[in-house]
């Protein structure tokens, strides 16, 4: 009898630890389905040269080594690069600046708080209630 208590503690005790899989489970089929999957398969037809048509047809490196070749993809690549490596700082910079502002204690701050505010709370609310009116013109 005491192998037999011994068991369902243990079979007890394993469905305790396993819970937190249970729970998780929704969110690793999501980034499976959304996340890994398109990137793994996007990397692989990357280095293929895909027909519609055809399908593959060959595996290579060959569009890798055309883009280093090309000028007018290397050139847009550099354009990309500039731009990315520029504006990124410079928006980090001037969103530190302004919450650096904004955290001062002198008179009349509340109101630039509220006004840099507003449009993140009015756009979402002006898209509802654009929406609630469009569907109720629809129904009636």
């Amino acid at each position: 009898m005491s192998e037999l208590a011994a068991a369902t503690q243990k079979k007890k005790k394993m469905n305790r630890e396993n819970i937190g899989l249970l729970f998780i489970l929704p969110w690793i089929i999501g980034f499976a389905l959304f996340k890994a999957y398109p990137f793994l398969s996007s990397l692989y037809y990357s280095f293929t040269d895909y027909n519609l048509f055809k399908g593959i047809t060959k595996f290579t490196v060959e569009n890798y080594v055309n883009v280093f070749k090309n000028p007018t993809e290397r050139s847009s690549l550099i354009v990309t690069f500039k731009y990315a490596f520029m504006t990124v700082p410079l928006k980090l910079v001037f969103a530190l600046f302004i919450a650096y502002i904004l955290n001062f204690k002198i008179k009349g701050v509340n109101f630039f708080r509220t006004a840099y505010y507003i449009p993140s709370i009015l756009g979402g609310s002006v898209a509802i209630a654009v929406l609630w009116k469009a569907c109720s013109t629809m129904t009636a």
